[in-house]
């Protein structure tokens, strides 16, 4: 029973420090939530990139992905937000190439067959962000209606 309690223990220490570790890597980040549009139109879909042009403190990216509406907002890789500075933004989104009937499904489901599913990427000069001339600067209050407008 000892041995178990002092396994415990220490484990729960471990977890502790673990934890302590992680709220140090989000010091400085700030929130960032915002839109892409084309058109005037929410674009859906969307795999968002900052690559960090600038930024204070730690260089670090961020990332988001647009739902229904075309809204996003970004986090690092395991917390919400992004640090202050300057980021070219890379925009993809990969959409199948072809599109079955639902009698192509079924025939393939009755045959025990899979359909292959091939993607593209549909985002054109946004995919690459030294091309795409997206560029967006992150105040230190950070950004809640950023909107990123695309052609």
């Amino acid at each position: 029973m000892k041995k178990n309690c002092l396994l415990v223990l220490v484990l729960c220490l471990f977890v502790v420090g673990l934890s302590g570790c992680k709220r140090e890597g989000m010091k400085g980040l700030v929130s960032c939530a915002g839109t892409v549009t084309k058109g005037g139109q929410p674009v859906a879909g969307v795999n968002m990139t900052f690559v960090p042009v600038s930024a204070e403190g730690e260089i670090r990216g961020a990332n988001a992905f647009t739902d229904d509406n075309g809204a996003f907002t970004l986090k690092t890789l395991t917390w919400n937000g992004i640090l202050p500075g300057e980021y070219k933004v890379k925009l993809t989104k990969r959409v199948p190439d072809k599109v079955y009937t639902k009698a192509e499904e079924e025939a393939a489901r009755a045959q025990g067959k899979d359909l292959p599913v091939t993607y593209v990427e549909q985002m054109g000069k946004y995919a690459d962000p030294n091309k795409s001339q997206l560029i967006v600067t992150i105040p230190k209050s950070g950004a809640k209606n950023l909107e990123i407008k695309i052609e």
